[in-house]
């Protein structure tokens, strides 16, 4: 008996089973004919080509693009670093996955490693994967050093008495603050200088009388904007995972 043939589109069915035309030597993930020596990557991410006698496209490895628009392309089972952050590509029977550092933004295109510790104005920062925290505050002593106090710290130099917490009211702002102490006297003489123990002045509303004391407020914790480092996308023979077994 002659083999039925049934013409449907742009392929043949002979008894139900598909036969690719000849120019469609390879499927890519969604359907569509490749050629043999074709490359191609979907979604800007997951990089295929098409060799001879393969039905769909041999999974080549991964791509990225760098802050400055440069394409980066990584094989499977490797990692590469990217400005400055590592990224890596694997695959197996189940999922193919693009994983990339985490990180937290400082500002515009500046970005931290998870745990890095940055000093921005008066406040140091720490790095963690959902945004940035106050983890201090920095203070000059009398010869113009920078210290740092964790949270929750007090320090008293000479005079000055420096502390770096919370807000009672609104925990979540940190409050960097500097006073005079009123518990020991003490005096400054018109004709021996600046006093560097003292902190710097800052005028009130009324011009050119000086408040004894400083301070500057930040939010406890900035959050940065939600982005995956993890892509994944799941191969057919994902479906059969947990599949209870058909009883005979």
């Amino acid at each position: 008996m002659d083999a039925v043939l049934i013409f449907f589109g742009t392929f043949l069915f002979a008894f139900g089973r598909e036969i690719l035309p000849p120019i469609c030597a390879c499927r890519d993930w969604h359907g569509g004919c490749r050629r043999v020596g074709d490359n191609w990557t979907d979604n800007g991410t997951w990089i295929y080509r098409c060799a001879f006698g393969a039905s769909n496209g041999i999974f080549d490895g991964c791509q990225i693009t760098s802050q400055s628009g440069e394409i980066h392309q990584i094989q499977t089972g490797t990692n590469r670093t990217v400005d400055g952050f590592w990224a890596n590509c694997e695959a197996d029977e189940i999922r193919q996955k693009l994983e990339i550092e985490p990180k937290c933004a400082v500002v515009g295109e500046e970005f931290k490693h998870i745990g890095e510790t940055f000093r921005k104005g008066i406040f140091q920062w720490i790095c963690a994967e959902n945004g940035r925290k106050v983890n201090g505050c920095y203070y000059r002593n009398e010869t113009d050093d920078w210290n740092l106090l964790k949270v929750g710290e007090v320090t008293h130099i000479g005079l000055i008495r420096h502390s770096c917490d919370r807000y009672r009211e609104n925990p979540g702002v940190v409050q960097y603050h500097s006073e005079i102490r009123e518990d020991l006297p003490y005096e400054s003489p018109s004709n021996k200088g600046i006093n560097k123990m003292l902190p710097d002045f800052v005028d009130k509303r009324l011009r050119n009388i000086p408040t004894e004391r400083t301070h500057q407020n930040v939010a406890l914790f900035i959050a940065d904007v939600p982005k995956a480092n993890v892509r994944i996308r799941y191969l057919p023979s994902s479906r059969k995972i947990d599949t209870p077994t058909k009883a005979n």
